[in-house]
């Protein structure tokens, strides 16, 4: 008995380590997509950027107001935005969530690969909330979308 379950461990953990599920490939899959959502939480201010290898749109939702922006990217942008991403340890950011917590905003930005079947999300709005150690980490992600969007609108 102890041979069948030693023997799954192993299983599991190797099916683990070979779909990067709790990590980021080595270099950029052709496929990474990118979705970063702002939220104003009590304010009616919603921003969505969704970045893919073939479209990219920056969405704003201002009360009501909407527009949207078609953004360029290079394979250059897409590497570089990959790297930042890799060098931040976006795959290790920790959160965690809390209970009770109303009408919060916030930045959620989920990174995916393998048409969807992989990912990685991270979280710091309603009641998910990046821990200390890792806020610097998150902030250089956030801003470097954010600039990287602003910087490519048509």
């Amino acid at each position: 008995m102890k041979k069948l379950i030693i023997f799954f461990a192993i299983l599991s953990l190797g099916c683990n380590i070979q779909g990067q599920v709790n990590g980021l490939p080595a270099q950029r899959p052709s496929d990474l997509t990118l979705a970063y959502h702002y939220d104003g939480g009590m304010r009616y201010y919603i921003e969505n950027i969704n970045i893919a290898a073939d479209s990219c749109v920056y969405v704003i939702n201002n009360g009501g107001k909407k527009t949207h922006t078609l953004i360029k990217l290079s394979n250059k942008d897409l590497d570089d935005l990959y790297a930042m991403l890799k060098k931040n340890q976006f795959n290790k950011i920790e959160y965690s969530t809390k209970e009770n917590v109303y009408d919060r905003g916030g930045i959620s930005i989920e990174v995916g690969w393998n048409n969807g079947r992989q990912r990685v999300n991270v979280s710091n709005a309603q009641n998910s909330f990046v821990n200390q150690n890792w806020q610097k980490e998150w902030g250089a992600v956030c801003k470097y979308i954010k600039d990287l969007a602003n910087a490519t609108k048509n």
